[in-house]
Order: structure tokens, then sequence, then C-alpha cells
């Protein structure tokens, strides 16, 4: 299995349609339960959200390479997230929680 950073960089490189739709393959069930949660279970906004994310992933592919895709403490494995923060918290607060 070819990692997240290689994948990217392919993308970057050559727009690698493949490479990215394996990192699409890879995130969109997790980017679209979180959106789902984010948005109140609107399943049509959750789908706008996770295709917008998709999206800035495409046109910023060049300036993350060799960055993390993903924070510290994520296992796409297991498919978790730390909750985003709301209103009023700190990041480091939500993800203690």
């Amino acid at each position: 299995m070819t990692d997240d950073a290689e994948l990217l960089r392919q993308y970057a490189q050559s727009g690698s349609d493949t490479a990215f739709a394996d990192l699409v393959g890879r995130y969109l069930p997790l980017v679209y339960a979180a959106a789902l949660r984010k948005v109140g279970g609107n399943e049509a906004l959750a789908k706008d959200v996770a295709q917008t994310v998709f999206i800035d992933l495409a046109g910023k592919a060049s300036s993350l390479r060799g960055r993390e895709l993903l924070p510290a403490g994520f296992t796409p494995a297991r498919g978790t997230l730390h909750p985003w923060p709301s209103a009023g918290t700190s990041a480091g607060n939500a993800a203690n929680k």
C-alpha cells in the first residue's frame, strides 16, 4: 500500500488521477462521517462539505507535500478522529474530551 505522502506527491507532481482517487477512497468515509456529525446529520450538506475538503486538498496538494495529511493521534484503520472543537473551546481541550 502506497503511503499518503507518496500519493500526494504523485498527484502534485504529475496530476495522477489514480493517486488522488486512492487518497479519496481512503479518507472519504471518514471525512463524510465527521462532516455528517458536524452538520447535525444533514446528509446533503455533509456531502457538500466532504466534496469541498477534497477540492481544497487537490488545490493545495503542492503546498502540502512532505507534511502529514492528518493530525497526530488519528488512526485511519479505526476511522476515528478527535472531535472538532466547538465555539468557545480550544482544539486541545476538544481532543482531550
